[in-house]
C-alpha cells in the first residue's frame, strides 16, 4: 500500500471509505504446510491448538474482515496466530509496532458490531492528567472529530451516532482505541531523532530512568529477564513456564516483543506530529469552552507531554489485554424503540434490554486458559448469567427516570432490563399539533464475576513475563494500572431510545402594520420640481433659514428617490 494515509480530506472520499468499510473483504494468502496445500483464504483456517478441522472453515463474519483490514490502513498487522511469520493483510506504511492475533482483532470487531467499548470516564480514571490540563478522553474525542488520517475516519464511522461534542460522555469502541495507538506509534516510530532522544535523557520527569535504555537499544526488552513483581509465589515463578513451546509461548513472545517496540516508539511521541497536534488544539478549545482550567500553553508543558506519552503506552498495554480477554459482547436495544412522554394520569414506560453473547458460555479463550493454567491460576468456568448489570442514562436524562430498586442482574438467559418512565407532559400541551423527538441514550456494564483472578492473571501473564525497563516505559508516570485495567474487561455497551413529546402551539401574532406602496419615480421628480421652484423664488430670504429648508426638501426627497441616485443625495 502506497498511498498517504495522513491526510484525507475530501468529504467524497470520506463517503467511499464509509462504503468500503462495509463491503472490502481481505486476501487470500497461502497457508503454512505441506507443499501441496493449496492457497486459501487466511482468516477461514483454525488456529493452531483450536480443534476446527482444516476441513471444515469456519465462516468469518464480515465485520471480522473489515477490522483487519481497517487496522491495516492504519500500519496495524494481524496474524494469523501468535507465532505466524507474517501477516493477514499486509499493513500500510508508515508500520505501527502495534499488532494483533487474529482472534484479539475477531474480539475487537464484534465489541464494535454490537456497540460495546470503554467509557470516557473510565479512560480518565486509568489516565489521569496532571493539573491545568484536558482529559485525556477529551484528547482521543479530538483526534476522532479533527484528524485527517485513514484511522480517524474509520473511527468517525464507528462513533457515528454519537455526540463528539460532548466527550464525558463518549463511549470509545476499543478498535478506535487500536487506531488512534496504532497510527501515533506509527508515527513516532517513522520520525524518531536523536533531537528527541536527548529532551527525553535531559528531562527524567517524562520517563523513569529504566526506560531510557530502549533510546539506545529498541530491542534490549526482548534479550533483558523478566522480573516478577508479584506476590505471588508461583506466579513469581512463571516466567520460565510461560516462555515454554506451545500455544502460550507463542503468545507471551508475540505480546512482548510487541510492547516492547511500542515502548520503543512512544518515547519519540511529541504533540507536533500532525494530527496528534489537531485532536490536542481540538480537545483544548473543547476543555475551554466547558469551563476546564486548563494552561493556554499546554501544549507546550512538559509535564502534559510526558503524561500523553504514558498515557499512550498504558493505552497499547490496556488495548492488548482487553482484546485478548474481553471475549463477550453486551447489545442494548430499546422496548419500544420510540416511547412518547405520559400524559395527564397515565404513565408510559420503555425499557432497556442488554443481551450478553457470551458464545459457547466460556469465560476465556483456550489460548488464555493455558497460560492460566501456566501460571497456576484457576480461572473461572460458565457464562454471564448472575452477573452484575450497572446500567445508566448517559444523556436525555429529561424524557426519561428510573424505576427505583430494580434487580438489573444477567438472568438465565443472558437478559439484564432497565425499565423506565417516561417524563409526563400535560394534556394541554398533549393536544398541541406540534411533535418532537429527544434522544435517550443507555449504557450498561456487565461486572466480571471473576474480577480478582483476571486482575491476578493479568499480572503473571503481563508484569511477570515483561521486561521492567520495557514495562515501565510504556506505563511511565502512572505508575502500576494493572488493577485498573482490568476493570476494563468488564463488557459495556450502548443503545438509544427515542423520546416523542409535544411542543405548546406557537402563538398567533397580532397583525402588523400594512405596508406603505413603494414609492414611484414619478413622485421623486414631483418632489425635486417644486423644489426648484422653491429655489428660484427664494433669492432675498435669509441664507440660514434658506438652507434649513434645504435639507429638509433633500431629506423628504431622500425617502422616494431611486437607488441609483442615494448616493449622490
Amino acid at each position: 500500500m502506497t498511498k498517504n494515509r495522513w491526510l484525507i480530506r475530501d468529504p467524497f472520499v470520506s463517503l467511499l471509505l464509509a462504503v468500503a468499510i462495509g463491503s472490502t473483504g481481505c486476501t487470500g494468502v497461502a497457508q503454512p504446510g505441506s507443499p501441496t496445500d493449496p492457497p486459501g483464504d487466511p482468516l477461514t483456517a483454525s488456529p493452531a491448538g483450536l480443534s476446527t478441522p482444516s476441513t471444515a472453515p469456519v465462516d468469518v463474519p464480515v465485520e471480522v474482515k473489515d477490522a483487519i483490514e481497517t487496522l491495516a490502513t492504519s500500519g496495524i498487522g494481524v496474524y494469523q496466530e501468535a507465532g505466524a511469520s507474517s501477516p493477514i493483510e499486509e499493513p500500510e506504511d508508515p508500520t505501527s509496532p502495534l499488532r494483533f492475533t487474529r482472534w484479539q482483532a475477531e474480539n475487537l470487531a464484534r465489541d464494535a458490531k454490537a456497540g460495546g467499548g470503554i467509557g470516557a470516564h473510565e479512560i480518565d480514571e486509568l489516565l489521569p492528567m496532571p493539573p491545568e490540563s484536558i482529559p485525556f478522553s477529551f484528547v482521543l474525542a479530538g483526534y476522532v472529530a479533527a484528524a485527517q488520517t485513514l484511522g480517524a475516519e474509520h473511527a468517525r464511522v464507528l462513533m457515528h451516532d454519537q455526540d463528539i461534542e460532548q466527550p464525558a460522555s463518549l463511549l470509545f469502541p476499543t478498535l478506535v482505541l487500536a487506531l488512534f495507538v496504532g497510527e501515533v506509534t506509527a508515527a513516532a516510530a517513522s520520525g524518531a531523532t536523536t533531537e528527541t532522544d536527548s529532551l527525553l535523557i535531559a528531562e527524567p520527569a517524562i520517563y523513569p530512568a529504566a526506560a531510557v535504555s530502549l533510546l539506545a537499544d529498541p530491542g534490549i526488552g526482548a534479550a533483558e529477564p523478566a522480573v516478577a513483581r508479584s506476590t505471588d509465589t508461583k506466579i513469581a515463578r512463571a516466567p520460565a513456564r510461560l516462555a515454554a513451546a506451545g500455544i502460550c509461548g507463542d503468545i507471551t513472545a508475540f505480546f512482548t516483543d510487541t510492547l516492547a517496540k511500542v515502548a520503543a516508539a512512544i518515547v519519540a511521541v511529541l504533540p507536533d506530529i500532525p494530527f496528534l497536534k489537531a485532536a490536542i488544539s481540538w480537545a483544548l478549545t473543547k476543555g475551554l469552552q466547558s469551563g476546564l482550567e486548563v494552561a493556554a500553553d499546554l501544549i507546550e508543558l512538559i509535564p502534559f507531554i510526558g503524561a500523553i506519552r504514558s498515557a499512550i503506552g498504558v493505552l497499547a498495554l490496556a488495548v492488548t489485554v482487553v482484546a485478548a480477554l474481553r471475549d463477550w459482547t453486551v447489545s442494548v436495544t430499546a422496548q419500544p424503540t420510540l416511547a412518547h412522554y405520559s400524559v395527564g394520569p397515565s404513565t408510559n414506560r420503555a425499557n432497556a434490554i442488554g443481551i450478553v453473547d457470551d458464545g459457547p458460555g466460556d469465560v476465556f479463550s483456550p489460548e488464555v486458559r493455558e497460560c492460566a493454567s501456566l501460571l497456576s491460576i484457576e480461572l473461572a468456568k460458565g457464562g454471564a448469567a448472575g452477573s452484575t448489570a450497572t446500567w445508566q442514562v448517559v444523556s436525555g436524562s429529561e424524557h426519561v427516570a428510573p424505576i427505583d430498586s430494580q434487580n438489573t442482574h444477567v438472568d438465565a438467559g443472558r437478559r439484564t432490563t432497565f425499565q423506565l418512565v417516561m417524563t409526563r407532559e400535560p394534556e394541554d400541551i398533549h393536544r398541541s399539533s406540534r411533535i418532537a423527538n429527544g434522544l435517550v441514550r443507555l449504557r450498561v456494564t456487565v461486572k466480571r464475576q471473576d474480577i480478582e483472578q483476571v486482575r491476578k492473571f493479568i499480572e503473571g501473564a503481563i508484569t511477570s513475563s515483561l521486561p521492567p525497563s520495557v514495562y515501565a516505559a510504556l506505563t511511565g508516570v502512572f505508575g502500576n494500572p494493572l488493577a485498573k485495567i482490568a476493570t476494563l474487561t468488564d463488557l459495556t455497551g450502548q443503545g438509544r431510545l427515542i423520546a416523542e413529546y409535544h411542543l405548546p402551539e406557537e402563538p398567533t401574532l397580532p397583525p402588523g402594520p400594512q405596508p406603505s406602496a413603494p414609492a414611484t419615480p414619478d413622485v421623486f421628480c414631483q418632489k425635486y420640481a417644486t423644489t426648484i421652484e422653491w429655489a428660484d423664488a427664494s433669492d432675498d430670504i435669509a441664507l440660514r433659514p434658506y438652507l434649513v429648508e434645504l435639507l429638509r426638501r433633500l431629506d423628504d426627497m431622500r425617502s422616494v428617490a431611486p437607488s441609483f441616485l442615494l448616493d449622490d443625495m
